[in-house]
């Protein structure tokens, strides 16, 4: 579920609320910008603090269905067009997430966490690479070809570092990118709250 897309999300906070779900916005904010459509039976209460915590909009459960629709489609129609989803051509430079790691390559920006992290073109596009080839282990041949569009010369394993240094919480112990002996590396796909869940 963590490396999949959402454009459009409608909740029923009346139905979260009876399963005790109360930060389901905030962990939704903190990976993604999707527009939220709240739903709930006592709107004029809780939109104040829906929208401040990151709700697009505040509705009332109870409204007819091709209203709610209209709304949605207002939303999802802003949201494509302002991230180019409907130009066929740009599917390449969609932002998408793996596992704590959210990337965007229309405009070369990536978040480990929620919180954003400053990468050389080098490195960035070594993330890249390396996100749409999760759990699989790559060489040092097939980087330099696919992540820089050049023959293999040297070692990758200094950038390897200075990416490390960038996304991982201990560069000398990494989560995110494994070296595999005498091979290569992975990019492992490691959502630390899948950890916190198993640990509860």
């Amino acid at each position: 579920m963590h490396s999949q897309i959402f454009h459009l999300l409608i909740v029923d906070l009346e139905y979260l609320r009876s399963i005790r779900q109360t930060g389901w916005l905030a962990d939704i904010r903190r990976i993604s910008f999707v527009p939220v459509i709240a739903l709930s039976d006592t709107p004029e209460e809780d939109v104040r603090e829906l929208v401040r915590l990151g709700a697009d909009m505040c509705i009332s459960g109870k409204r007819s269905y091709p209203m709610i629709v209209e709304l949605a489609y207002a939303q999802l129609r802003r949201y494509t067009e302002y991230n180019f989803y409907n130009d066929p051509a740009s599917v390449e430079t969609a932002p998408f997430q793996i596992g704590d790691i959210c990337i965007d390559p229309a405009r070369q920006t990536a978040e480990v966490c929620g919180r954003p992290v400053n990468l050389r073109h080098r490195e960035f596009s070594l993330l890249l690479y390396f996100m749409r080839n999760p759990k699989i282990v790559l060489t040092a041949e097939q980087i330099c070809e696919h992540a820089w569009g050049m023959e293999y010369a040297q070692p990758v394993d200094r950038a390897i570092y200075e990416l490390r240094k960038q996304i991982e919480p201990d560069p000398a112990c990494p989560r995110y990118i494994k070296t595999v002996y005498r091979v290569g590396y992975r990019f492992t796909a490691y959502h630390s709250e899948i950890e916190k869940a198993a640990a509860l």
